[in-house]
């Protein structure tokens, strides 16, 4: 059963989701370089870079929060609820924009999100 092996295997699966969510730090110190390069897009103005900036540390907050649940399980369940809420709010989101560029060119954020909140509520529910 899949709560079996998440159970199992928690840490190494923070670890392994944390990371990658951490990198998003790099849209915070560097958002057009990162978006072009991501997702092939280009903020449109500084309200564009502000918002793209503001994403990249919350994200990067939560991959850090994550790689911090893997020795810290006291604090496990209560980041990766506050993970599978913000992660599955951005899979929502993409869903509603897979019908332009931006929605495609996230659309392997989208598979990892949604893999990452079926993980941490698998967890969460075992």
């Amino acid at each position: 059963m899949i709560s079996a092996f998440v159970h199992t295997n928690i840490e190494m699966i923070l670890l392994l989701t944390g990371i990658p969510t951490a990198g998003m730090l790099g849209m915070f110190i560097a958002p057009r370089l990162v978006l072009r390069l991501a997702v092939g897009v280009e903020p449109g103005d500084h309200v564009g870079v502000f918002f793209a900036r503001g994403w990249g540390a919350v994200v990067g907050a939560i991959g850090l929060l994550l790689i911090a649940a893997a020795s810290m399980p006291g604090l496990r369940e209560t980041i990766m609820a506050a993970a599978s809420f913000t992660k599955g709010s951005f899979v929502v989101m993409i869903a509603a924009n897979l019908g332009n560029a931006l929605g495609r060119g996230l659309i392997l954020v989208l598979i990892f999100d949604a893999v990452c909140v079926i993980l941490y509520i698998a967890y969460l529910l075992g």
